[in-house]
């Protein structure tokens, strides 16, 4: 068993996510919620939850909880490997992110503008090319005033949002959309690389 990602919610509840099957002999699929004193919560009901791991979690403002990872079911229906859950577990069916990612997502930064970033091996968003790194708007659909071309050939595994809109992101790349940079790089807000980060 392995925990990938943690999040505490408003209340003080803390959100788990990873790769697991029970609980102190509660079955859970990947994802539970426990009190804040560390008890399993059976308020928070996800199903069947993820077809497999997850690696990344991040709580929004309103609660609601996006994972992303290695599945491409959540509770039976197709995901693409990226999902939106309301605040009981529950998958959120107005999110539209459409057929979502063709491949694993490894992590997510939310922006102060409630958009997000998502980064992982995956080379299309909802049919549209997008190497390794994305944006997507609220509702899921994807940003297309986002776009790093063709970026980076190996995965993106690390996302942080600067005050000014910049992004910094790390991973196993040597280059990125064909300038070099060795496991750690910044975008501007367009997603263009910023020549002036160079570490």
């Amino acid at each position: 068993s392995y925990v990938y990602a943690l999040a505490v919610c408003a209340d003080g509840k803390v959100l788990v996510a990873g790769q697991f099957q029970d609980y102190e002999g509660h079955a859970c699929h990947n994802l539970i919620r426990l009190t804040a004193e560390g008890a399993f919560d059976p308020t928070f009901d996800p199903g069947t939850g993820p077809s497999e791991v997850i690696y990344t979690m991040a709580l929004r403002a309103d609660q609601r909880i996006l994972v992303g990872g290695a599945f491409d079911h959540f509770n039976g229906v197709p995901v693409g490997f990226f999902a939106q859950l309301n605040a009981d577990g529950s998958l959120d069916s107005g999110f539209n992110a459409g057929t979502g990612f063709n491949y694993r997502v490894w992590c997510i930064a939310l922006r102060p503008d409630d958009t997000m970033l998502v980064g992982g091996e995956f080379t299309a968003v909802a049919g549209v090319p997008r190497q390794r790194i994305a944006r997507l708007h609220p509702d899921g659909t994807l940003d297309t005033g986002f776009d790093p071309g063709p970026s980076t050939s190996t995965e993106v595994t690390a996302l942080a949002v600067e005050p000014d809109g910049d992004v910094l992101a790390g991973g196993r790349f040597t280059d990125f959309g064909g300038v070099a940079r060795s496991n750690i790089m910044r975008l501007t807000p367009d997603g263009a690389v910023d020549p002036l980060f160079d570490p």
